[in-house]
């Protein structure tokens, strides 16, 4: 190797040289890339909406065999003690196929100024693609492409004009290479997009877009690189709580959109579906506490995801839980939660619980009373559990400790359990899913893990609803009722085979004393069970209200068949405002107040006359007021409201002629006098006046 170098150490020297000139022209290029670019005759800023402003360099690639156009395959880049019986590890839960992933979104572009460009393992792929170790050091400089084009994730609102725009050039290049730049998602298989210049636009397909840039030397690809664009809709918020022509469902397990709460540790099941009623899952569901996201710790998609908060603030104060959940079409719902909490401090009683014991699998029902206990902040509820059955004078055994890691393997009383009998149709289902059923030799006193079947133990249910976490790890509120119930199927028979890690669902569920049906029909027959449908059968539905529609938010019903127990549920449509209308005339213009009779909702506008038409009027006289009667008209949320005011028109003055008389009525002009008549000649005056005429002559 001495002898190497020794020998070319002239050629070695030269050879530096250029490639440091080289690598300073490419550097002044990539310089003059990261300043606003301009147009030649006209100086212009140029604007990439959600994009990280960067260039990338792609080394030569010589062995490329992919020729002309054919750019072939490119490529882009716990919770401890779970409530489940404490015996077996079933199968993991569903999880979402990973048919859409998207990569992880870039830095804000701010970042990228402050700092050098890192580069992702897969962009360092893309851009250098194989490389021999050996001969590194003697690869040849060659042409390179530069482009602000990253993996990123943006929504339609940070578009200019619905078109995603990106630069893309060769450095280091000679006139014989090219670009060629194609486009495939949801809608095109492999388009190909036309330059102006150096910049390239193009429409995104909601989802993934796949952009590759391909570098050729006449027909010859000597090099590519692919980027993911995963292109979201805007998304329902606070102002705009649904989005789309089918946005998805929000459930949960809290009380009421405004909860008030004695305990800090608030934890709730999210279920969201889309507008065709299939799960949605992890990835497209944020859930924020005051802004701030909190992950998800336990469940799936279909279970229902579980969140926990820890609400602070040593005197309380008022906290908003927000969900907001979304389907890859653009549809999206936005749900808002208030929580009034009222701060305790640690050990401080925050109110009480009720406990009950089921054990309706083994035709028991609800074997004791239900229990009301006090609970304590920050005090788990393996503490109530424990005291409650102490109380009703059960041995309790149970592993790791009320603090941590606790679970319940067996509760003890003489002379107990000795009437338990598996309901028939569930001992069918059992025997199905392959279990086999045995009699626990102390069955009479005591019941615990394995009895009857390896699937059996304990589980709880809080308001219905069955916790991802053990009872060590769940804080219990004030209100809540916890039963606690004994399951054969790790859970599948009482209904919380997803919190257990079940195989399968069954038809039904036997809790609270009862059987509760829930068949799946296909073809004529359950799909679980394989139960036929009844012959002819019409469902007689009664309609339960779960959630009342308001002015503006949907709400939601169940129907459930009295026939075979199946329920559904349908969404009632928000009912919109309907209003009462008051209408004055204030001089300067109609003043219109439209109140909501259901919501209170007021809403008061002012508008000119050129907002009203005239459908009455009344011409005023010398002797009476008229009227004229106009609609007022405005737009409150959508509608049009309208309401009639009727204005009084002044009394007209009297005309009055030269003799004081009044044109219009006849009335005389009370501030003139009354004209004196001429007097009537006496009778026969004209005689005697002639006769003393002609006497006086």
């Amino acid at each position: 190797m001495k002898q190497f170098i020794h020998t070319h150490r002239k050629a070695l020297v030269s050879g530096a040289v250029c490639l440091m000139l080289l690598l300073s022209l490419v550097g002044g290029s990539w310089a003059a890339l990261s300043a606003p670019r301009q147009q030649p005759d006209a100086p212009e800023k140029k604007d990439y909406p959600g994009l990280n402003i960067q260039q990338i360099g792609l080394r030569y690639d010589r062995q490329s065999p992919t020729q002309d156009g054919a750019a072939g395959d490119d490529t882009g880049d716990g919770q401890a003690q779970q409530n489940d019986p404490q015996q077996e590890t079933p199968p993991q839960d569903e999880a979402k196929p990973n048919d859409d992933q998207t990569p992880e979104e870039q830095p804000d572009p701010g970042d990228q100024d402050q700092q050098p460009e890192q580069k992702d393992d897969q962009d360092k792929k893309d851009d250098e693609g194989p490389v021999d170790e050996d001969k590194k050091d003697e690869q040849p400089q060659g042409p390179q492409i530069a482009t602000d084009l990253r993996n990123c994730t943006i929504s339609q609102d940070q578009l200019q004009n619905d078109l995603f725009r990106f630069t893309a050039m060769v450095v280091g290049g000679d006139e014989d290479i090219t670009l060629q730049v194609r486009i495939k998602n949801s809608q095109t298989n492999g388009k190909w997009l036309t330059a102006s210049g150096d910049d390239y636009s193009s429409k995104l397909a909601l989802g993934r877009n796949e952009i590759t840039i391909v570098m050729k030397r006449g027909s010859e690809i000597i090099g590519q690189v692919t980027r993911v664009i995963n292109y979201q809709a805007v998304k329902a918020s606070e102002d705009d709580p649904e989005k789309g022509d089918n946005p998805p469902k929000i459930r949960t397990n809290l009380s009421g959109d405004t909860i008030k709460l004695t305990n800090r540790n608030l934890t709730f099941t999210v279920w969201a579906t889309d507008g065709e009623d299939n799960p949605l899952y992890q990835d497209h569901i944020t859930v924020k506490l005051d802004g701030k996201e909190v992950k998800y710790s336990t469940g799936s998609g279909a279970s229902g995801l579980e969140y926990n908060l820890r609400l602070d603030g040593e005197n309380g104060g008022r906290h908003t839980v927000t969900i907001l959940a979304w389907d890859d079409k653009g549809n999206s719902t936005y749900k808002t939660y208030i929580i009034d909490y009222d701060a305790h401090e640690k050990g401080e009683k925050i109110g009480t619980a009720t406990v009950r014991l089921d054990l309706s699998v083994l035709g028991l029902g609800i074997i004791e009373a239900p229990v009301s206990t006090d609970i304590f902040q920050d005090v788990p509820a393996s503490y109530a559990i424990t005291e409650v059955l102490e109380s009703l004078g059960y041995t309790v055994s149970y592993g790791g400790t009320l603090d941590s890691g606790f679970y319940l393997k067996r509760i003890s009383r003489s002379m107990t359990f000795g009437s338990a009998q598996i309901p028939r149709e569930l001992q069918g289902l059992l025997t199905g899913d392959g279990f086999s059923i045995s009699q626990p030799g102390d069955y009479q006193n005591s019941l615990g893990e394995f009895d009857y079947t390896r699937g059996s133990g304990w589980m709880y249910a809080i308001n219905g609803s069955y916790p991802g976490r053990g009872l060590s790890d769940y804080f219990l509120s004030d209100g809540d009722t916890l039963t606690l119930r004994f399951t054969l199927a790790y859970g599948k028979d009482i209904g919380g085979g997803s919190a257990s890690n079940g195989q399968a669902n069954y038809c039904g569920t036997w809790i609270d004393g009862r059987y509760i049906p829930n068949h799946t029909y296909k073809d004529g027959k359950c799909t679980i069970c394989g139960a036929a449908d009844p012959a002819g059968h019409t469902h007689e539905e009664t309609e339960t209200i779960t959630k009342a529609a308001t002015c503006t938010k949907a709400g939601e019903k169940t129907l459930t068949c009295s026939v075979c127990g199946e329920t559904h549920t349908e969404r009632i449509p928000a009912t919109g405002h309907s209003y009462h209308t008051d209408c004055k005339y204030t001089g300067n213009g109609y003043t219109l107040t439209a109140t909501c009779t259901t919501c209170g909702q007021t809403h008061t506008e002012t508008v000119s006359s050129d907002q009203t038409w005239e459908i009455s009027r009344t011409e005023p006289t010398c002797t009476s007021p008229g009227s004229v009667t106009r609609r007022v008209f405005v737009t409150v949320d959508g509608q049009n409201i309208t309401a009639d005011v009727t204005e009084t028109l002044p009394q007209l003055d009297h005309t009055y002629d030269a003799n004081g008389v009044c044109s219009g009525c006849g009335q005389r002009d009370p501030s003139k006098p009354e004209p004196t008549p001429d007097p009537e000649p006496e009778p026969g005056g004209e005689e005697t006046q002639n006769e003393n005429n002609e006497n006086a002559a």
